[in-house]
């Protein structure tokens, strides 16, 4: 004898599933989904707490758990945006991502824990796991997992595996690379790269920049040099000269290296004239000589 599965309700499968219809036709158990329309709740205490927000979508348990008013969220896993409140046009999708956001606005959360600890901060964009971490700022980006992870800023940029993970209250920060992390003391500071490990092989010892080499610069402009730490600079502290622009105070630490170039730039200049010499006398040897003509 053959057994066909037995059949069950629309209204019992909801019921199951958690999902909350919008239609008061239907008997469902969390009556206050239907309070703010276009919704979609799917596991248990999805959206259970909303009373006037509209167009969300929070899919797992306790996604969107605590949201009252706040509309346009879209939240993906277990705890995603589970204590949003208020906040507005934010996407949390991983476990827990964006777990503590309140009243915050136009995030992106991206991966397990991602912008976890976010309350308030707008226009943020995590993604990989714990990516954001710390986030208290807005306006900051890390792409990676653990990229920023312990960052409060604002307006700092990190891209690769661990970038960024130094950064603590630092803003206005670039990093690019994996575990480029920077430090604690970091703002305003631009990191390309991982310094060369000969060791392990790990990190970076050659650079390629297009744009720069046969470029015409205009003034004003100035010598860039690099000390052994990678960052780049001009020699000694600046001073104002008469004529309004600014050049490098004298420095004795530099005058060893500055006569080395002024050396070298003589010995080419010596060079070119040599050559321009030796063209000179050859287009003199070669002329046809001008005698008069016989009678």
């Amino acid at each position: 004898m053959r057994h066909f599965p037995r059949v069950i309700s629309a209204s019992a499968l909801c019921v199951a599933l958690g999902l909350a219809q919008t239609s008061a036709a239907q008997s469902v158990p969390s009556p206050r989904l239907i309070e703010g329309p276009s919704n979609t709740a799917v596991g248990q205490n999805a959206l259970a707490s909303n009373a006037a927000g509209t167009a969300n979508t929070a899919v797992g348990v306790d996604a969107l758990q605590s949201n009252d008013g706040g509309s346009a969220n879209t939240a993906v896993g277990i705890s995603a945006l589970n204590s949003n409140f208020d906040g507005v046009a934010n996407t949390a999708t991983g476990a827990s991502a964006m777990y503590h956001n309140v009243s915050g606005i136009a995030n992106t959360a991206v991966g397990d824990s991602s912008l976890y600890s976010n309350t308030v901060g707008t226009d943020n964009v995590a993604i990989g796991a714990a990516a954001l971490f710390s986030n208290a700022g807005g306006g900051n980006t890390g792409l990676g997992s653990l990229a920023l992870n312990n960052a409060t800023g604002d307006r700092n940029t990190a891209v690769g595996v661990g970038a960024g993970s130094g950064i603590t209250t630092g803003s206005h920060n670039v990093l690019l690379g994996a575990d480029v992390a920077g430090s604690a003391s970091d703002a305003n500071t631009i990191r390309l790269g991982l310094p060369y490990n000969g060791a392990t092989g790990e990190g970076q010892n050659r650079t390629f920049v297009a744009g720069i080499f046969g470029t015409q610069l205009s003034a004003p402009a100035q010598a860039v040099f690099v000390d052994a730490n990678g960052q780049l600079g001009i020699m000694g502290p600046q001073v104002q000269t008469g004529g309004g622009t600014t050049t490098p105070a004298a420095n004795p630490r530099d005058f060893d290296a500055l006569a080395a170039l002024v050396r070298a730039q003589q010995a080419t200049i010596d060079a070119l004239q040599r050559q321009v010499e030796a063209l000179r006398a050859f287009a003199e040897s070669a002329r046809p000589s001008r005698r008069p003509a016989r009678r």
